[in-house]
Order: structure tokens, then sequence, then C-alpha cells
């Protein structure tokens, strides 16, 4: 039976210029097994961009550069060149067994995942 989670997707970005990596973790919340799931923040170098917005497969590439068009600012720069640990935020229905086979799915990509009850 499906339950209210939270999910939390880490990577290491150099540049803005890897947005795609914000992208492809809203992306991935189907393959995670979050039902309805909703972008609540992206943090990174200590500065967290509030999002909460619902994620679907048509405005996930809308939701990645609304979150670091925030971080930028929050950064105090439009520079290409900030780097650190991205952590997404995602909050949704899921089922434990479904998200633990969706963890590690997305753990094989390379990031870190992270889910709370």
């Amino acid at each position: 039976m499906p339950d209210k989670r939270t999910v939390s997707v880490g990577t290491h970005v150099c540049c803005k210029q890897h947005r795609w990596r914000l992208q492809e973790v809203l992306e991935s919340c189907e393959e995670l097994g979050l039902e309805a799931p909703i972008f609540e923040t992206a943090s990174l170098a200590g500065k967290k961009a509030k999002i909460h917005a619902p994620v679907t497969a048509l405005n996930a590439d809308l939701l990645a550069d609304q979150a670091l068009d925030v971080l930028s600012t929050l950064l105090g720069s439009k520079s290409e060149l900030w780097h650190g640990d991205l952590v997404v935020e995602l909050s949704g229905m899921g089922d434990g067994g479904r998200l633990a086979q969706g963890k590690q799915a997305v753990e094989k990509r390379g990031y870190h995942v992270e889910i709370r009850s």
C-alpha cells in the first residue's frame, strides 16, 4: 500500500551546464516509484531553491531551469562555474518495495538516493 514518502536524490555537479543532471532526476520520478511526485527543493552549496510543483514528463526541463535560475540568484552570480553536491527533494506516494527497486536503478546511474517516510 503506498504511503507518503520523501525522496532525496543527490549528485555532484561541476557547472551549470550540467543542468541535465537535475532534469534527469526529475524525469526519474516514475522509475523511482513515486506516484503524483512533487518537486520540493533543490539545494547546492548551502543554498536551497524551494519549488513545490508537480512533476510531469512534460515539465521536467522547465522545472530544472526554474530551480537553476533560483540557485544562481541565491549563489550571487549568474556564473557558469559553480560546483558542489546538488540534492533534489521530491515527495509523493510510494510503495516500499517499488521504491527500493527504483532506488537501486537510479543509484546505478551514479546518484545517491535516500527514502524517508
